[in-house]
């Protein structure tokens, strides 16, 4: 099932709360822009990750209902869409 464009809603709304921040923005667009996609789709992976374990987020429910929307999402489409945008 598609949403909004995207292969489904996690990945679509992943990309709107990276993109609603232009220095959030801008930092993935540089971020993917200089490797390969699967290297920039990892990275973004790596990224969203560790900021969950910044948040050092007690096991239970919710860590595992983010975890579980984090898994659905497409992280190549994702670093493909701020590969072609403008920097």
């Amino acid at each position: 099932m598609t949403y909004n464009g995207w292969s489904n809603w996690e990945t679509w709304n992943l990309n709107l709360w990276l993109s609603n921040d232009e220095s959030t923005q801008r930092a993935c667009e540089a971020f993917c822009s200089a490797r390969s996609i699967e290297d920039a789709a990892a990275g973004l992976r790596q990224m969203v990750e560790g900021d969950l374990e910044a948040l050092d987020m007690p096991s239970g429910f919710f860590r595992d209902a983010l975890l579980a929307a984090l898994g659905e999402v497409d992280w190549r489409e994702l670093a493909a869409a701020f590969m072609t945008e403008e920097a």
